[in-house]
């Protein structure tokens, strides 16, 4: 007894081996015209005609050859987030430095001026209160962080 779906199936293999087979070069250069020029110009100048024909034609090769293509995307797109990770390290690392070298800069700046002028730069700092309480929070979270970690290698042992 013929069900209603095995004689679907049926058609439908057939159809997709006409269709198969139906598929030539001459159909692959026409539909390249279709395709708009980006596209197009991406296919002919990696591809010769014969190869786009045996990629289109072969579900096999399609399939390789579009899994070849997620590969290297992946590839890509994983080099992308490595070069960018690397550049906001770099970025951080030149912050650092370009601090470190600021305030031993200040240092020896602040060592070679004369005893009057470093009692200005004191007044004028003092005068300046955002200075000391951005200062006294940078101290009080290093001391906050310390402390932790004393009390982590305390918990630990």
């Amino acid at each position: 007894m013929w069900s209603l779906e095995k004689i679907w199936r049926i058609q439908f293999t057939e159809n997709k081996n006409k269709q198969q087979n139906m598929l030539t070069e001459t159909s692959v250069y026409s539909a390249i015209w279709n395709l708009d020029a980006e596209s197009r110009s991406l296919l002919l100048a990696n591809y010769k005609l014969g190869e786009l024909y045996q990629i289109v034609s072969s579900q096999k090769d399609l399939a390789k050859c579009l899994e070849d293509y997620a590969s290297n995307a992946i590839l890509y797109i994983n080099a992308m987030k490595a070069i960018t990770q690397l550049r906001a390290e770099a970025m951080k690392e030149s912050y650092v430095n370009r601090q470190e070298n600021a305030v031993s800069t200040m240092e020896t700046v602040y060592d070679g001026l004369p005893d009057s002028h470093k009692k200005d730069f004191c007044r004028r700092m003092v005068e300046r209160n955002d200075f000391f309480q951005e200062a006294y929070k940078e101290i009080m979270g290093k001391f906050h962080s310390a402390l932790r970690g004393q009390e982590e290698k305390v918990c630990s042992k």
